[in-house]
């Protein structure tokens, strides 16, 4: 599904098969692209604040819930 046109009514928004339909809402949250954010990581690292640190999530590299979840697990399995 692509969004066709936001106006103040809500969204339009077009399917594969290129049916259009109007989505009746009061705000549009848009989430285009995605790149990690680590400053905080690398603050932290710098600083030495810790014996350890790890970076796991979106903020290594954006990817499902289900990847961050098995990240989180795998460290703590560790720790």
């Amino acid at each position: 599904t692509r969004v066709v046109s936001i106006d103040a009514g809500g969204v339009t928004v077009e399917g594969p098969d290129g049916s259009r339909r109007h989505l009746e809402a009061d705000t549009v949250v848009m989430a285009t692209g995605a790149v990690a954010e680590n400053r905080l990581y690398h603050e932290l690292e710098a600083a030495a604040v810790c014996d350890e640190l790890f970076l796991v999530g979106d903020a290594r590299a954006p990817r499902t819930v289900l990847d961050a979840v098995r990240e989180a697990f795998d460290i703590g399995l560790r720790l």
